[in-house]
């Protein structure tokens, strides 16, 4: 992997800036392009010990840290971690362990983000007409893996689907990376013999050489990049990646008459007037909070830009949503991927009220946005919603 510079890849700092944080036992709790979207440690459970260590990497990719001085802070996280968790206590049995952790860290998400700068560097709506082509490099100095090397110099149109599945890294602690290639460096890569498309079997399906969980080019779930060359869409829908199969809902439901009005208010003004009142914003942002398995979830609303995107018919249910934002009866955490390779992180709120004795859902969708989820849109159904989605809060 090319090593960062102060300041070089501003793309490479907002693409880490925009993820969520997000507990896991495992790395295997995540599905590779879901990574794109959440930060994650693999056995760090608490907030505050994946905020430190988001931290310390942001800081890494915005000054060009090197491992060894990453290491420095990671040792003092290490400590606040091990007095809280006997499990991890227990593997830190001497020093090599906390340098292979360390390294893993800081290599996984400098080598990730760089990739996915890279790729909003190539993918430049001003540089389209320059760089159709992109190159595989590996650092060919004997302790790259066998298919990595037999990549290196392989030269393809950026819009090759091979991309989708082999742009670097390709696994736990790769150091290839891509280059742009201009149409005049094309022309002197094919006198100096550099192997290109023609005469190359490359299988975007084959992934002989690549780890389990990055078949993937970060940079396309992240941006979402729309190959059509060689390959067939079956759908333009978004494909849930955490989704699982839809289930009923089971809500008791909240009967409470004063959350009823149903009254249509006047005008969009009105409705975010009242969601302020419900919600008690300040400056028309509100911010709670939910315990979930000993951290603490924050989770915001900013009434202009949530009325903004909802038909003025759903403003007569602004009780029952203001409720189930503060209140909610249960939350699920989906991942959803588009048909352009794009993947969002989503929570889904839902209650349910007994508004003239049938049985009234409501589902209030809240988007990560700029590293903190964000109130986005709401349904309110007669109809019991198939919630999808892993279960990270209900209310007893």
């Amino acid at each position: 992997m090319a090593d960062f510079q102060q300041g070089e890849y501003k793309e490479a700092v907002e693409f880490f800036k925009q993820k969520i944080n997000l507990p896991t036992a495992t790395y295997k709790d995540l599905a590779g392009a879901m990574h794109s979207r959440a930060f994650a440690v693999a056995g760090a459970m608490r907030d505050d010990i994946l905020s430190d260590f988001r931290g310390a990497i942001e800081k890494a990719i915005a000054s060009g840290s090197t491992l060894q001085e990453f290491r420095k802070t990671y040792n003092g996280i290490a400590d606040k971690w091990a007095a809280d968790d006997p499990g991890f206590r227990e593997k830190r049995t001497g020093k090599s362990y906390d340098a292979w952790r360390s390294k893993v860290i800081y290599s996984t998400n400098m080598a990730t983000a760089y990739a996915a700068g890279r790729e909003s560097q190539m993918r430049d709506p001003v540089m389209k007409d320059i760089w159709q082509h992109a190159r595989y490099r590996s650092m060919m100095d004997g302790r790259e893996r066998p298919e990595h090397a037999l990549w290196n110099n392989v030269v393809l149109p950026i819009n090759d689907p091979w991309w989708s599945t082999h742009t670097p890294p390709n696994g736990w602690n790769c150091r290839c990376w891509v280059e742009p290639v201009s149409a005049t460096e094309l022309e002197i890569l094919r006198e100096e013999g550099v192997r290109l498309k023609e005469g190359l079997r490359l299988n975007p399906s084959n992934t002989k050489g690549i780890d389990e969980g990055w078949d993937h080019n970060v940079g396309e779930s992240n941006f979402g990049i729309l190959r059509r060359e060689g390959r067939q869409w079956a759908t333009e829908e978004q494909q849930g990646l955490w989704s699982g199969t839809p289930e009923p809902l089971n809500l008791q439901a909240i009967d409470e008459k004063r959350l009823y009005s149903l009254q249509k208010p006047t005008s969009a003004a009105e409705f975010k007037d009242t969601l302020d009142k419900a919600l008690a914003t300040k400056d028309g942002v509100a911010t709670f909070s939910k315990n979930l398995v000993g951290n603490t979830y924050s989770y915001f609303v900013d009434t202009k830009y949530f009325v903004g995107h909802l038909e003025e018919s759903r403003s007569r249910f602004a009780g029952m949503i203001a409720e189930t934002i503060k209140n909610p009866q249960e939350i699920r955490a989906e991942f959803m991927k588009s048909n352009t390779g794009k993947v969002a992180i989503r929570h889904l709120f839902y209650s349910k009220f007994n508004d003239d004795g049938t049985g009234r859902y409501i589902k209030v969708v809240f988007d990560a946005n700029e590293a903190k989820f964000v109130s986005y849109t709401t349904v309110p159904s007669r109809d019991e919603f198939k919630a999808e989605g892993t279960v990270i809060y209900r209310k007893r």
